[in-house]
């Protein structure tokens, strides 16, 4: 059986080894999946308008993507949504140029800011499809809207050449652990010039 004075001296050893090992290796971070989750309920809307320009009979408009909140929490900065647009044209139609060109919005960032040739027959004439990550600069409060919009220049109408958004969810902003909460959408595809 041990003794009183080999008792102190385990435990001084004891103790002595965990600042050691607390100063070595810090407690790692806590991780979303362990932390409380906070619902949030995003909606999801994607509109358009057209026009004729006069000048040249292109028809001009604007492409929108709305992030609104319909729940009681806010929608983190940070979250992100992946954007893709793609252009096609109705049979028997010839390849058009279209422009795409994004419009400076307060409260959201884009990963491309400049405007896009696009044409359905691609390079050289332009480019098919691209992407963009749209990212919420601020939180949107419930209640709240945030929408971004890209001015549209097409040589032809909206039924030769067909300009489709679609946009997905990438990730919630990291300031809090989120999840879609019931009613929230996390996906929306539109068409310019339409309202499917």
């Amino acid at each position: 059986m041990p003794t009183a004075v080999s008792r102190r001296r385990l435990v001084a050893a004891t103790a002595w080894s965990v600042p050691v090992i607390l100063v070595g290796r810090p407690a790692a971070a806590a991780s979303c999946s362990s932390a409380p989750t906070v619902t949030v309920v995003p909606t999801l809307g994607v509109s358009s308008s057209i026009q004729t320009k006069t000048v040249n009979g292109h028809t001009i408009g604007t492409f929108s993507y709305a992030v609104s909140n319909a729940g009681t929490t806010s929608i983190p900065a940070g979250t992100t949504y992946t954007i893709v647009f793609a252009v096609t044209k109705a049979p028997g139609n010839a390849g058009k140029n279209l422009e795409v060109s994004p419009r400076t919005i307060a409260g959201l960032g884009l990963s491309r800011t400049s405007p896009v040739s696009m044409n359905p027959d691609g390079p050289p004439k332009g480019e098919q499809t691209f992407s963009v990550t749209l990212t919420l600069t601020a939180a949107v409060a419930p209640g709240g809207t945030r929408t971004q919009v890209w001015d549209i220049d097409s040589e032809t109408g909206v039924g030769a050449t067909h300009l489709t958004m679609s946009a997905a969810l990438a990730g919630y902003g990291s300031s809090q652990c989120s999840s879609t909460g019931a009613g929230g959408q996390t996906t929306e595809t539109g068409q310019w010039g339409s309202s499917v």
